[in-house]
């Protein structure tokens, strides 16, 4: 499951464009043309960021997807040697990181109910 995503986001930071860091995706969030269409967070993102992206998302309708792994493997998945722990996905360029999301938000969903 994880080797897929991280294929998607190596193809994703090599032909489309990622806003990297949680400040950054907070302001993106924030500002009146949202361009983020995916948010993803590393399992050990500081609290009072998560929750800040998480609450931004839910009232701008972006969908969050949790990286299994943390800041360090996320950031290693982009190409970049530093710690990442949240991106948002602004062009998906040649990669299908979206479709890939909305299956994985969505088993999410459904594993949820039972």
């Amino acid at each position: 499951m994880k080797v897929g995503l991280d294929e998607e986001l190596k193809i994703c930071s090599k032909s489309g464009k990622m806003i990297l860091g949680c400040k950054a995706v907070i302001r993106d969030l924030g500002s009146r043309n949202i361009r983020s269409k995916l948010i993803i967070l590393a399992n050990n993102c500081p609290e009072q960021y998560r929750l800040r992206i998480e609450k931004f998302a839910k009232l701008t309708n972006t969908p969050v997807l949790k990286y299994d792994a943390g800041a360090l493997e996320l950031g290693k998945a982009v190409g970049k040697k530093f710690l990442v722990s949240a991106l948002a996905v602004i062009d998906e360029g040649d990669s299908s990181i979206l479709k890939y999301a909305e299956g994985e938000t969505s088993e999410g969903e459904s594993s949820g109910n039972t």
